[in-house]
């Protein structure tokens, strides 16, 4: 049997999971990280900006945050990369 790799997600949210981030539950839940090979384990930050911080500190390696917080963390001279972004326009009547 191979080892598993412990993946730590800093998730910017209180003590607990929330609907934001509940793939990330669901698939630890059932079973879908093990059965990739990782095993998901999960840091949570609070804030946006305490878990960009534990992310630059390197508590996590990986943690689902906006531009905005990376603009931040920026500013403050954390070393953090961003892999992906989207963002959401809305739109207004005519």
């Amino acid at each position: 049997m191979t080892s598993m790799a412990d993946i730590t997600i800093g998730l910017p949210i209180p003590d607990r999971m929330a609907a934001a981030y509940s793939y990330f539950g669901a698939a630890s839940s059932l079973g879908y990280d093990r059965a990739e090979g990782i095993r998901f384990d999960f840091l949570y930050g609070g804030t946006p900006l305490e878990t960009a911080k534990a992310l630059s500190s390197g508590a996590c390696p990986f943690a689902p945050l906006n531009m905005a917080v990376g603009f931040l963390a920026n500013e403050r001279g954390w070393p953090l990369r961003a892999v992906y972004s989207s963002s959401r326009c809305l739109r207004t009547a005519p």
